[in-house]
């Protein structure tokens, strides 16, 4: 049973990071967002905060996570003067369950 568990957690830990690397990519191509409340800057500096916690194994802020992909939020924003929110629906979708039981 642990072992299960300790799998399964490892996989979303895979996914989280896999997605928070797509979204830094995306967000470093993207041009700042008036509606947004946060810059590109911002945003990438948070995400890779965490991102380094969770590979080091140490304390991640998921709700601070979490708090980026809210609908209208920060990411969203720019996503969408950017062109990519269809991609960010699904990054989120992604996200949303990769963190289900966490934070």
């Amino acid at each position: 049973m642990f072992k299960w568990i300790t799998h399964r957690k490892q996989r979303n830990n895979q996914e989280i990071l896999a997605v928070l690397k797509e979204l830094v990519s995306l967000l470093k191509q993207s041009d700042e967002s008036a509606y947004s409340g946060l810059d590109i800057g911002q945003i990438i500096s948070r995400i890779e905060q965490q991102s380094s916690n969770l590979r080091a194994g140490e304390k991640v802020d998921y709700e601070a996570l979490k708090a980026l992909f809210y609908p209208t939020g920060p990411i969203q924003e720019i996503s969408i003067d950017n062109g990519w929110g269809d991609l960010f629906i699904q990054l989120a979708a992604r996200f949303d369950s990769a963190t289900l039981f966490r934070g």
